[in-house]
């Protein structure tokens, strides 16, 4: 975990990468050109225009007033977005940024929340370690409280949210793009087995709060 590589992987060389972000997320095409043709390589420009037409899917947001407690940390976060999409949920935490975290507990609280995580025998921590910690922390504490959890449907049915997620032992992963560590913004996404019906959607019950969903 010592190698940035490791942690968030590599990017493949490209001959074209443009981006552009929205309110509802950011787009990245990367385009790799082959200028070999039978074997030999060709000269000349490519003039061609292509045009990739994106629209966001349609998703069910709410702004919950709800505290995540993690009992690895000793710390609490606020759930700041959840929002639902025909195959995805997505939650924003917001917590205290590492560095207060850190500061809050003293000498020596990298060394514990890195060795506590990945193990004691652990050597020579870094703050790229912490980092890593700290976030799969978060995201430990949110597949615990979403393991009994439930999507409520407008016809006063109801699912076991858990058995609709595509990863069974953990839920959620952290969704790089929309995380901003330096704020201590943490965001994280669940992929579901099956599409759901966002119309048949009213809300979703976790921690036994029930968290209305809205257009």
């Amino acid at each position: 975990f010592h190698s940035y590589d490791w942690v968030y992987g590599k990017s493949v060389p490209c001959s074209f990468s443009c981006a552009k972000r929205f309110s509802w997320g950011e787009v990245t095409v990367e385009l790799c050109f082959d200028s070999q043709e039978n074997g030999r390589e060709t000269t000349g420009a490519l003039v061609d225009t292509v045009a990739v037409p994106i629209a966001p899917s349609a998703s069910l947001q709410a702004t919950p007033e709800l505290t995540l407690s993690s009992s690895f940390l000793e710390a609490d976060a606020a759930v700041q977005t959840l929002a639902l999409d025909a195959g995805t949920l997505r939650v924003t935490l917001q917590a205290s940024c590492l560095n207060d975290y850190l500061a809050a507990r003293g000498e020596g609280a990298l060394d514990a929340l890195v060795k506590g995580y990945f193990g004691q025998d652990t050597e020579n921590p870094t703050e790229l370690d912490a980092q890593v910690a700290y976030r799969r922390s978060w995201n430990r504490a949110l597949n615990e409280a979403f393991a009994a959890a439930s999507i409520l449907y407008a016809d006063g049915t109801e699912d076991d949210l858990a058995a609709l997620f595509e990863n069974e032992q953990s839920f959620f992963s952290p969704a790089l793009v929309e995380t901003l560590e330096s704020a201590g913004i943490y965001s994280f996404e669940a992929a579901l087995k099956r599409p759901v019906s966002l119309p048949a959607v009213r809300a979703i019950r976790v921690l036994d709060v029930e968290i209305p969903l809205n257009k």
